[in-house]
């Protein structure tokens, strides 16, 4: 009985596949192209779920799961109406040596497609053993799932088709579908949608017609969906406001929609999980550091979209990659994780453990005057979340405030205060005319630094020159430092208040922010110094001062050594231009010293060298680099400068 039960269940399968045309032919991968060896029958037939190469992540109900499973990759959902089990994997046979091994992949989409297949997939694919790898890319920019059934349907010369069959990429234009379909025999199709459109289900309504117009042009290939990326968070890019201008809202309407759509898709065998890869590596310490205008990767972010595929199509993890290219390989241990785990969990964010990638809370309030927004406004809060931080920051500004001043001011409790500023989200929001206690009692601050008028942050005036102080705190420039004794005692009970909204705050930490010298040819040195202004000698009256007044105060922890950063700075090649150049300027900071400053910072209170922090910055590598070196020189040794080997310009 048992027998005659097996060869009724046997035909019925077969009848099945017969039923589907090519189908079953498409779903057969040779071992000779060191691909997957699956064999894949319709989930209907089957009542069971499909088995594809990598891990997978499948629907288990009509409405669409988003549970992810740890067997694999992004793999083929059963059936809406019939539900079907876990999915396993089967693991592609790798290419030896030897043999005539083969891999052909074409995409069909845009810049995205660019992204992840141009600059490393062809090498990652070389390296893995494969004599022949030929990458084709039907490119159309921004281009939609109707935009590709539209041309497909009329066979239009819409595309570019950019292919690389022997090391090197070409483009073609005006390039019809069936072109390109007709190129060479393709194992793998992968289809995408626009990045704007990724996550919004009523963009996928031509995907079942689009992917049978081309399951019937190329028979014997497996169609594959590439899981494009969210936008970075705070990207102004047009769409991103369909998702409340939130990376994570992007990233997760995204998988949703691919569960929902793309997994039910007849002709679809299975997912690149590359948006899962990309979220994985916000966790790490690169953080957004991997996109150049919102959008588009950078190398790190390509070379992790193209492991992505590669792990995929061959089955291999990319930790065994042998192809490490000198612009990624020193992050390679994060790319290779944040690849290997979306495969493996392809339907929701592993958080690195590579690298230094575990986020912290942080909260960091600056009183101070224009040179704290000098640090503050233009990279910290980004160099902070690139560091592996989520950080609220936020400064108490009164220009040219002197530590004097911001006794009386905080003393008297009045709103004398231009400004409070604070960004916890990589926005600012600022309040007018406020007093301290608004500041200190926003947030439960676990930092609050205090900073000196340079005007005023001497210990000694070199030249004798006696200082005004309207609050009678007699002669002599030294006075800043009359009552910062009694500063620190007042921020510290206000904090600690009862009546401190979030609580009495006694677990505060203080430190000072040393800040920088002047341009040499700033019109303050010139007046302070009548005698002949020098930049080393101010820096050095700093520290002095700092020593003297400052660290002699027990709750003073540490002192961010803004100062020797800047002056190390300066030993580069780019020498003396880190400071405003506008009419009577020279001591506030330019974009590059904002960098400098912003770096010092989040250096300083996280340990994560600043060669290991990345932002978007305008500057070119060579500036970076050598502006992260005097960071890493400044915390190594913040009472010396020290001369960088960056001394000509490459």
């Amino acid at each position: 009985m048992k027998r005659l039960l097996c060869i009724l269940l046997s035909l019925t399968m077969l009848l099945c596949l017969a039923a589907c045309g090519d189908d079953s032919k498409k779903d057969e991968k040779k071992d000779d192209k060191g691909g997957k060896t699956t064999t894949t029958a319709s989930a209907e037939a089957q009542g069971d779920s499909t088995t594809t190469t990598g891990a997978g992540t499948a629907a288990s109900s009509a409405e669409g799961s988003t549970t992810a499973t740890t067997e694999g990759s992004a793999t083929k959902a059963p059936s809406a109406t019939t539900g079907g089990t876990k999915p396993t994997a089967t693991k592609p046979t790798q290419p030896t040596t030897g043999e005539d091994s083969a891999i052909r992949i074409l995409a069909i989409g845009d810049g995205y497609a660019v992204d992840a297949m141009e600059k490393y997939l062809y090498d990652l694919l070389k390296g893995a053993g494969y004599d022949t790898v030929h990458l084709g890319i039907l490119y159309a920019d921004k281009s939609t799932l109707d935009t590709h059934y539209t041309a497909v349907n009329k066979d239009s010369k819409t595309y570019e088709f950019r292919q690389n069959n022997s090391g090197k990429w070409t483009k073609e234009s005006n390039v019809a579908p069936s072109t390109a379909f007709k190129k060479t025999t393709w194992d793998y199709v992968v289809l995408q949608q626009a990045g704007v459109s990724a996550g919004m289900d009523n963009t996928y309504g031509k995907l079942n017609d689009l992917t049978a117009a081309i399951q019937k042009q190329c028979k014997n290939a497996a169609l594959y969906w590439h899981m494009g990326w969210s936008f970075r968070r705070q990207s102004d890019v047009d769409g991103f406001e369909n998702y409340k201008y939130n990376a994570t809202v992007m990233y997760e309407a995204i998988v949703e929609t691919s569960l929902k759509r793309v997994m039910r898709n007849n002709e679809m065998i299975g997912i690149i999980p590359t948006a899962t890869a990309i979220q994985n590596l916000r966790t790490s310490t690169l953080r957004d550091d991997l996109t150049k205008d919102g959008v588009r990767l950078t190398d790190y972010g390509a070379y992790a979209a193209a492991l992505t595929w590669y792990a995929i199509l061959t089955g291999e993890s990319a930790a065994d990659v042998t192809y490490r290219p000198a612009a990624v390989k020193s992050r390679f241990a994060e790319l290779a994780e944040a690849a290997d785990n979306a495969v493996s969990t392809p339907n929701e964010v592993t958080s690195a453990t590579a690298g230094e990638g575990e986020i912290k809370d942080l909260k960091i309030l600056s009183i101070g005057h224009s040179f704290s927004l000098d640090a503050m406004r233009t990279y910290m809060w980004d160099a902070f979340d690139a560091a592996g931080y989520n950080v609220t920051i936020g400064y108490l500004y009164y220009p040219s405030c002197s530590l004097e001043q911001h006794y009386h001011y905080i003393t008297n409790n009045s709103k004398s205060y231009e400004q409070y500023g604070k960004n916890a989200d990589g926005k600012w929001v600022t309040q007018s005319n406020v007093d301290a206690k608004t500041a200190l009692w926003d947030e439960d601050w676990d930092i609050v630094t205090f900073q000196p008028d340079p005007d005023f942050g001497y210990d000694t005036f070199a030249n004798g020159k006696p200082c005004y102080c309207e609050w009678g705190c007699n002669a002599n420039i030294s006075s800043d430092y009359l009552h910062f004794d009694q500063l620190v005692d007042k921020v510290l009970a206000i904090l600690a208040d009862p009546k401190n909204p979030n609580g009495p705050n006694t677990d505060v930490k203080l430190y000072y922010h040393l800040t920088w010298t002047w341009r040499q040819d700033c019109y303050l040195g010139k007046y302070l110094y009548p005698k002949g202004y020098d930049q080393l000698t101010l820096w050095q009256d700093f520290i002095n001062a700092t020593d003297n007044k400052v660290l002699t105060n027990k709750n003073i922890l540490g002192v961010i050594p803004c100062n020797t950063a800047i002056e190390n700075a300066r030993t580069t090649w780019m020498g003396d231009t880190f400071n405003a150049e506008g009419s009577n300027d020279g001591y506030h900071l330019n974009d590059k010293g904002d960098l400098v400053a912003a770096l010092t910072w989040v250096s300083y209170f996280t340990g994560v060298k600043a060669s290991k922090i990345f932002v978007d910055s305008g500057f070119s590598d060579a500036e970076y680099a050598a502006i992260a070196e005097a960071v890493d020189n400044a915390i190594a040794k913040p009472r010396e400068v020290t001369q960088s080997k960056y001394k000509t310009e490459p």
